[in-house]
């Protein structure tokens, strides 16, 4: 069953919202990737694999030239 959260969450989406949508885990999401500190403990994960599905930021490439 759906939180009181996501229902009245999917409610704002379907009545207001009139731009591309996004989830409450888009927000997190949001969050982690752009905190520079310990990803973590910001996302509140103990499994660093948890880690790696809300860092959402490409990976940093150097150029050829």
């Amino acid at each position: 069953p759906e939180s009181t959260v996501q229902t009245a969450w999917g409610r704002f989406m379907r009545d207001h919202w009139q731009w591309e949508r996004f989830t409450i885990h888009d927000l997190k999401a949001k969050g982690v990737s752009d905190f520079d500190g310990n990803k973590q403990l910001a996302g509140g994960h103990k499994d660093p694999r948890m880690v790696a599905v809300y860092d959402r930021l490409p990976i940093g490439i150097r150029p050829t030239k």
